[in-house]
C-alpha cells in the first residue's frame, strides 16, 4: 500500500493516529494548506482530525481525489452524516479500538471487485478454532443480505467484525456508518437514526446510509419508540412512508 497521510494539528494527537498505522507507510501534516492536488494523487489515503472538514473546505476538494478517513475527539453525529455526504469514507472516533483505523484505511483503499477472503478480514487474526469458525461466519454471512446481530463484551472487537461483515459483502463500495447507541440522549436518538422534519430537515443515519450497512452499537440502550420504528424498517423496508435499502448490524 501507498504512503498514508495524517493531519492534525495537535502533535499528541497525531502522533496517536500514527502508532495506529505503524505497518503503512506515513506521511503527517499539521495542517490542510500546501496540500494540493498533485501530492493527493500519490496519496493510498488522508487520516484527519474531523474537524478539519466541512463541506466548502479544502479537505473536502480532496476528498474527491483520494479517500479521506476522518477521526473525531468530539463526535457528532450531524457532522459525521454530513461528512458521508460530501465524500468521505469513513468517520471514526476517538478512543480508537484496536485496529478500527488500519481497517478504515484497507477498506477505503480497497477497489476489489470481490469479496475479501477471511485471510484478508486484517487486523481481525488468529488461527484457533474460535477465529476459524468467525471467519467462517463471516464469509456464510457477508454476502446476505441478513440482518446480523453480533454479540460480545465491550472491547472484544464487535465493531470490526462488522467492518469485515461489510468489506466483505456486495455493499463493499457504498457506506458503512456506526453509532453508539448509549451515547446519543434518548431525546434525540429517533432524529438522529431517522432524521427530522423540523425547519432544519436533517437526514438521519438510516438514509444516509442507504444503499450500505448501518452498525449499532449498543443497541440495547435504544428507547423502546426508537426500537418501534426499527422494527417497522426491518419488517417493510421503509419507515415514514420513505423507503431505505440498508443492512443493519
Amino acid at each position: 500500500m501507498g504512503r498514508i497521510l495524517v493531519i492534525d494539528s495537535d502533535a499528541s494527537r497525531r502522533q496517536c493516529l500514527c502508532t495506529h498505522l505503524a505497518d503503512f507507510d506515513i506521511a503527517q501534516a499539521s495542517s490542510i494548506q500546501g496540500i494540493g492536488d498533485a501530492a493527493a494523487v500519490g496519496l493510498t489515503a488522508i487520516v484527519a482530525d474531523a474537524s478539519l472538514f466541512d463541506e466548502s473546505s479544502e479537505l473536502a476538494a480532496l476528498a474527491k481525489i483520494v479517500p479521506v478517513v476522518l477521526v473525531s475527539a468530539t463526535p457528532s453525529v450531524h457532522h459525521a452524516v454530513a461528512s458521508m455526504r460530501a465524500g468521505v469514507a469513513d468517520y471514526l472516533m476517538h478512543p480508537l479500538e484496536p485496529g478500527a483505523l488500519a481497517l478504515a484505511v484497507n477498506r477505503a483503499a480497497n477497489n476489489a471487485s470481490t469479496p475479501a477472503p477471511a485471510s484478508e478480514f486484517a487486523p481481525l487474526i488468529g488461527r484457533c478454532p474460535a477465529m476459524r469458525e468467525l471467519f467462517d461466519r463471516i464469509k456464510a454471512v457477508a454476502t446476505t443480505h441478513s440482518t446480523v446481530l453480533i454479540q460480545g463484551a465491550s472491547g472484544t472487537g464487535k465493531e470490526l467484525v462488522a467492518r469485515a461483515l461489510h468489506a466483505a459483502s456486495t455493499r463493499r463500495h457504498a457506506r458503512m456508518i456506526s453509532l453508539n447507541c448509549s451515547v446519543v440522549p434518548a431525546s434525540l436518538i429517533c432524529a438522529e437514526l431517522f432524521g427530522s422534519d423540523d425547519a432544519a430537515n436533517r437526514r438521519g443515519l438510516v438514509e444516509a446510509a442507504d444503499g450500505g450497512t448501518l452498525f449499532l452499537d449498543a443497541i440495547g440502550d435504544l428507547p423502546l419508540d426508537a426500537q418501534q420504528r426499527l422494527l417497522t424498517l426491518l419488517q417493510q423496508g421503509s419507515v415514514d412512508g420513505r423507503r431505505f435499502d440498508v443492512r443493519l448490524v
